[in-house]
């Protein structure tokens, strides 16, 4: 994901390649936050955790 947005930020939008690094910090750590979060770190419904309560 890195590399995409640095290819489209440099490429495509002419950014200035000290900030770059910025940008892609500022777009990954979101994105990796939010994927572990709903995808690494979902609930699983386990039947025997709800037969013993």
């Amino acid at each position: 994901m890195s590399i995409l947005v640095t290819e489209v930020a440099s490429n495509y939008f002419h950014v200035i390649e000290s900030v770059i690094p910025l940008i892609t910090l500022l777009v990954t750590t979101p994105t990796n936050f939010l994927l572990s979060k709903y995808w690494v770190f979902r609930k699983t419904e386990l039947k025997e955790a709800s037969a013993n309560e």
